[in-house]
């Protein structure tokens, strides 16, 4: 049963299915991550550029994330690019 107001996932999915379908694709690794109340942070190597992106974003979406959730890059070359769900 979820809670009033929140999806009816867990945590703990929104952290194991993205980096079960990265992998499950040979798309890359997870390397970090944690959860709070309210966020969850996840810290992923891409292997597949947009490839794998669409497989983050599809798994995001299957859990019906906030329309506002944030993927960040931290390379050099994407520093500044936010890319929504």
């Amino acid at each position: 049963m979820s809670r009033q107001g929140f999806p009816p996932y867990s945590r703990g999915e929104i952290e194991d299915d993205p980096i079960a379908a990265l992998k499950a694709e040979a798309s890359g690794f997870s390397f970090c991550g944690t959860t709070s109340f309210k966020n969850c942070y996840i810290d992923l190597a891409l292997y597949d550029g947009d490839r794998s992106l669409d497989i983050i974003k599809t798994v995001l979406r299957k859990h019906r994330v906030p329309k506002q959730t944030n993927i960040h890059f931290f390379t050099s070359e994407h520093a500044e690019e936010v890319i929504s769900r």
